[in-house]
């Protein structure tokens, strides 16, 4: 009778033992499985966040290069309003030279104007003083030639 109690025990004791084995096993395993999840999950996220990152810089390097490209067509515009103005300018100060030309010619025509009717002032003037000496040579040979007649008169 005892034996079988014992045998009884026995076979009690190792269920449990049994039970208590298969109970941490199980626990062990979802642990694991627990474990195994959260390493997943950790995965899952810096993969979401390296791929966020990747995408920003995706982003900044595009914004980048819309801003060289307008600096650069900026720039462009610049050079071209630069050149045009410099194409004006050039053009005014050509302009103002031709013009100045122009009234130096002016100015030079006009002094050559006055020389010449200068000129012809004097030639007249020269020309009127001659006929007037020529005239009183006249005259004074005139008299001298009366004065003789004269004395001729007289005398004889």
């Amino acid at each position: 009778m005892e034996k079988e109690e014992e045998e009884e025990e026995e076979e009690e004791e190792q269920q449990q033992q049994q039970q208590q084995e298969e109970q941490e096993q199980e626990q062990e395993q979802e642990e694991q499985e627990q474990q195994q999840e959260e390493e997943e999950q950790e995965q899952e996220e810096e993969e979401q966040e390296q791929q966020q990152e990747e995408e920003e810089q995706e982003q900044e390097e595009e914004e980048q290069e819309e801003e060289e490209q307008q600096q650069q067509q900026q720039q462009e515009v610049e050079e071209e309003e630069q050149e045009e103005e410099q194409e004006e300018e050039q053009e005014e100060e050509q302009e103002e030279e031709q013009e100045e030309e122009g009234v130096e010619q002016e100015e030079e025509g006009v002094e050559q104007e006055e020389q010449q009717e200068e000129e012809q002032e004097q030639e007249q003037e020269q020309e009127q003083e001659e006929q007037e000496q020529e005239e009183k040579a006249k005259m004074n040979r005139r008299r001298g030639r009366i004065q003789i007649v004269r004395n001729v008169k007289i005398q004889g």
